[in-house]
C-alpha cells in the first residue's frame, strides 16, 4: 500500500480525487503547488501542512481523514470548499489564513475545532460559523455581515436571531436545525439558498423584498423552509399573523 509519496517541485495542481483512496500517512507538497483539487486527499495523516503559495483547497478535500489532529493554512488561501474538513473527528487545531474570501458550508462539520471553538469565525464581512456553548438562547448577527455562509448556525440552539439588514446572502442549510419560531430578514436579501432553513420549527418567516412566497409550497419550491415550517409571511408592509396575540414583539424586529 502506498503510505509516503514525494511529488516533483514543478507540481501546480492536485487535481480532484487524485490521493482520495491511497491510506498516505506522509506527503511532501511542493512549494510550487496552487491548487488541491475536490476529495484530493483521504490518508491518515496526523498533521499536515499546507504550502504557502496555495490559494485553493476543494470541496471534500481532506473530509473523513480520521486521523488527523491539526492542518496549517497558510495566508495564500482565499478558498476552501464545502466539506473540506468535514467528519475529522479529531482535528483539534487549525491555523487558518487571514485572507479567506470563501468557505464552503459545513468545511469543518463534526470536528472538534468547531466544538471548541470560543468565538465566531468572520471574515471579509462574511459569518462562516457562529460560536454557541449551548446556554445562549439569543443571537445577535453583527451589523457588519453582508453574507451568512452555508451552515453558520447548523446545529444552533438558539431560539431568538436577529438579522440586520446588512445581510443580503444567506447560504445552503445555513439555520438547518434551529429552534426559531420566527426569522426576519431586511429589505437587502437578494439571495437565499437551498434548505437555508432545513428542518427547523419556524412558525413565521417575515421578508421585506425580493422572494414573493404566500403559502408554504411556495417557499418549499425554493428549498429555503423546512417541512416544519407552519406559515410564510412575504410583504412590503407589516401583515399581522392571524390568532397572534402578540403581535407587537414582531414590530421592533420586522420594522
Amino acid at each position: 500500500q502506498l503510505e509516503t509519496i514525494n511529488l516533483p517541485d514543478t507540481l501546480t495542481r492536485i487535481e480532484n480525487g487524485t490521493f482520495n483512496d491511497c491510506p498516505l500517512t506522509y506527503t511532501k507538497l511542493p512549494t510550487s503547488l496552487l491548487y488541491i483539487g475536490d476529495s484530493a486527499f483521504g490518508g491518515e495523516y496526523t498533521s499536515f501542512i499546507i504550502p504557502d503559495g496555495v490559494t485553493y483547497i476543494g470541496d471534500y478535500a481532506f473530509s473523513w481523514s480520521m486521523e488527523l489532529t491539526e492542518i496549517e493554512i497558510p495566508d495564500s488561501v482565499t478558498h476552501i470548499g464545502a466539506f473540506a474538513f468535514a467528519d475529522c473527528s479529531n482535528l483539534r487545531n487549525v491555523k487558518m489564513s487571514n485572507n479567506i474570501t470563501y468557505i464552503g458550508e459545513r468545511a469543518f462539520e463534526n470536528t472538534p475545532y468547531l466544538w471548541l471553538r470560543t468565538e465566531d469565525y468572520i471574515a471579509n464581512d462574511v459569518l462562516y460559523a457562529v460560536y454557541s456553548d449551548g446556554t445562549q438562547s439569543s443571537y445577535t448577527v453583527p451589523d457588519n455581515i453582508r453574507s451568512i455562509a452555508g451552515g453558520a448556525f447548523s446545529g444552533c440552539k438558539f431560539t431568538d436571531i436577529i438579522i440586520p439588514d446588512t445581510v443580503e446572502e444567506i447560504g445552503a442549510r445555513a439555520f438547518k436545525g434551529c429552534v426559531i419560531p420566527l426569522i426576519a430578514l431586511g429589505p437587502n436579501i437578494t439571495s437565499i439558498d437551498d434548505e437555508a432553513f432545513k428542518d427547523c420549527y419556524i412558525e413565521a418567516v417575515f421578508i421585506n423584498n425580493q422572494y414573493i412566497m404566500e403559502n408554504f409550497d411556495d417557499a418549499s419550491s425554493f428549498g429555503c423552509v423546512g417541512e416544519n415550517a407552519q406559515e410564510i409571511l412575504v410583504h412590503h408592509e407589516l401583515i399581522p399573523l392571524e390568532a397572534d396575540d402578540d403581535y407587537t414583539r414582531y414590530e421592533s424586529i420586522v420594522g
